[in-house]
């Protein structure tokens, strides 16, 4: 069998450069936002209907009793719980607000959807050698690309605007392009990783990061990011063994490259807001009492999936009691709450610890990636959680944690084989 084909499993003979296509192009945030909503939505329904198509054809009707074997599928039973979460915050909607099963289902299709992902993608690099190269070669190349096209939008919005987004975004003076990628950071913490632990880093490197940073810094203008950066390139220092005098070298420039951010208008954004001195935010930290105050109503199972379809559920949800409104997508951790309770709060912490566990583990073995990731993504976690609300994000977020499991996998074998031959 030609090692371009993936004949010996279900899928049939689907060529892997097709395969590569169907992850870059449904993975993409917004479909790159290369094309206008009505077209990311259709592109969002052909999505989570061909990754029902591919989980029949990798496991068949019959295949329920494989995905739930923990030696395969680390993670089987928080990604099928979401199954269930699906199904309990339909049913609280319509016994808290009258929405309709239907209206409450729905939405949740593209989250669903987007997690049974994970068996597909994870069978896939199980059978195939050259699977796990391929999967973390996509999300390079993904970020990569993001990279140059938002950098060149920006770089071009006095000429031409190829992007379909809002431009009338203005922060501290300037158009703001919060895009939301999540394989940036993952190109950022690839590359520092490298300069980190390879002597012979490449200049690549070093672009990447400077493009990544502009990225966050100058055109997303995130001050959550911000913070998040920081932390993870201190937590990514804190265990990084053998480094020698590069440590000390290192050490330096994080040192100098804090005190750089510290004098930016972007810094001082962070201090008004962790102050509550401006409007953004304000409504984030009303929107936050408001949702604790709801969750307290129904701290167990929540306050059920809210369609915007229906009146008295976006009623029930806030967004209309500021005048900049209160949305779920931008409260994060607190919106997941709001949405699914108690029972989705401690799913979270469920996945999110198991991910850090295993990322330390690899971390403590040398590659820091995967741990300064973690360390970025539960910092920004009180503002974002966007697998849960766009099948973009949640492709991301499945291809991260394929990409912890694999690299985990890997590293407890090398453990076993030096104690064999210990």
């Amino acid at each position: 069998m030609s090692g371009d084909r993936m004949g010996d499993t279900r899928f049939g003979m689907i060529s892997k450069k097709t395969t590569q296509f169907f992850i870059l192009f449904f993975m993409a945030d917004h479909c790159l936002w290369l094309i206008n909503s009505a077209k990311q939505n259709f592109v969002n329904e052909i999505c989570w209907i061909f990754i029902l198509i591919f989980l029949i054809a990798q496991f068949g009707i019959s295949g329920f009793k494989e995905i739930r074997n923990k030696r395969k599928y680390y993670f089987c039973y928080i990604v099928l719980f979401t199954v269930f979460m699906g199904i309990y915050s339909t049913i609280q909607s319509y016994i808290l607000h009258g929405q309709s099963v239907i209206q409450g289902a729905a939405p949740q299709r593209f989250m669903i959807s987007g997690f049974l992902m994970y068996f597909v993608l994870m069978k896939y690099i199980q059978e195939k050698e050259y699977a796990l190269d391929m999967v973390k070669r996509m999300f390079l190349f993904l970020g990569y690309l993001e990279l140059v096209l938002y950098i060149a939008q920006y770089l071009l919005l006095d000429h031409v605007r190829f992007l379909q987004i809002s431009y009338s975004n203005i922060r501290l003076g300037d158009i703001r392009m919060n895009l939301g990628s999540i394989a940036v950071p993952f190109v950022v913490f690839y590359s520092i990783n490298n300069i980190y632990i390879n002597r012979k880093s490449s200049w690549k490197d070093a672009v990447s990061i400077v493009a990544g940073f502009f990225y966050a810094f100058v055109i997303a203008k995130t001050r959550i990011v911000l913070a998040a950066y920081i932390i993870a390139l201190i937590g990514g220092y804190m265990i990084w063994k053998r480094g020698g005098k590069r440590k000390i070298i290192v050490f330096i420039a994080l040192i100098l490259f804090v005190v750089f951010l510290s004098q930016t208008k972007l810094f001082s954004y962070l201090m008004d807001g962790l102050n509550n001195l401006d409007m953004s935010s304000q409504t984030r930290q009303e929107g936050r009492m408001f949702y604790l105050a709801r969750i307290k109503e129904h701290p167990i199972w929540g306050c059920g999936y809210i369609n915007t379809n229906h009146p008295g559920a976006v009623a029930y949800s806030g967004m209309n009691n500021t005048e900049s409104g209160i949305y779920w997508v931008d409260l994060g951790i607190y919106g997941l709450t709001f949405f699914f309770g108690g029972i989705g709060f401690f799913w979270f912490i469920l996945l999110y610890s198991k991910m850090t566990r295993m990322a330390f583990c690899i971390a403590r073995k040398g590659d820091l990636t995967f741990w300064m990731y973690m360390i970025y993504s539960i910092v920004i976690c009180p503002n974002g959680t966007g697998f849960l609300w766009y099948i973009s994000n949640t492709l991301e977020l499945i291809m991260w944690m394929c990409l912890i499991e694999s690299e985990y996998k890997s590293t407890l074998q090398k453990q076993l084989k030096g104690r064999e031959n210990g």
